[in-house]
């Protein structure tokens, strides 16, 4: 996706929100395969490109969750405690967390996932659901306090035995492998220790700015893994091939 490609070639880049649930308003082409003098008139309609629309998801997902009163009632902690009027971060941390840890699968897929597409600085309604559902109480530090650096983050997360099972799964699924360029893990894998670490310690921000040139290496590296990560991004093409809306070119499939 562009919007993660455009932020690694940024080089540092400092987390002060949710990086990797970027807007999106671009759609993707996906090819006919090959072979397709040999198929008959039917086949090859079949296999024409499929244009996938990538649509606005966040303020569906809020409606579908508060329509749900099993779900109403693990958000609506969050509603209260994440409010930047009314921040008490580790309580709004604590309610990610159970929140991830208790919605039926469906809810915690479409809320964690949830797209908003560009829309010239306006805030709509996709943009004001994703700030509740992803506040930014849960992963901004309290006002006069220093950011640590993205390595540092890490390594205090090592020292928390729960935190440090939560990261090595993610490593382990989520990142990209320094030889082949790809995702270590299936998108199914990375979805899942995805969920493990929304509202915990390792989405807080986290800078870069200021490192020596070895330790801000590790640190970018780090914050890639942690907030721009394109595995993240694979993932998110695999969910909208499942749950988005498909347009075939001329034909809307609602």
């Amino acid at each position: 996706m562009n919007c993660f490609r455009s932020r690694l070639e940024n080089g540092i880049v400092k987390s002060d929100h949710d990086s990797i649930f970027c807007c999106t308003k671009h759609s993707v082409l996906i090819s006919a395969g090959p072979g397709e003098s040999s198929l008959t008139e039917n086949e090859r309609l079949a296999q024409q490109p499929v244009k996938l629309i990538l649509e606005s998801t966040c303020h569906h997902a809020y409606s579908s969750c508060k329509n749900d009163p099993e779900c109403q009632s693990l958000l609506q902690p969050v509603l209260d405690h994440c409010n930047l009027s009314n921040c008490a971060r580790n309580t709004c941390m604590s309610s990610l967390q159970h929140f991830y840890k208790m919605a039926k699968h469906k809810h915690s897929i479409e809320i964690a996932f949830c797209l908003c597409k560009k829309n010239e600085g306006k805030r709509d309604e996709c943009m004001l659901a994703q700030s509740k559902m992803h506040p930014a109480c849960a992963h901004r530090f309290p006002s006069g306090t220093e950011i640590p650096t993205c390595d540092a983050l890490a390594d205090t997360c090592r020292q928390d035995p729960m935190c440090r099972v939560r990261l090595e799964r993610y490593e382990q699924n989520c990142a990209v492998d320094s030889l082949t360029k790809k995702c270590a893990g299936a998108p199914q894998s990375c979805r899942t220790a995805m969920l493990g670490i929304l509202g915990t310690d390792l989405r807080s921000e986290c800078d870069c700015r200021g490192a020596e040139l070895t330790p801000l290496y590790q640190c970018l590296g780090w914050q890639r893994l942690l907030w721009v990560n394109p595995c993240v991004g694979e993932f998110l093409m695999d969910t909208t091939l499942a749950i988005s809306h498909i347009r075939r070119i001329g034909c809307l499939i609602s």
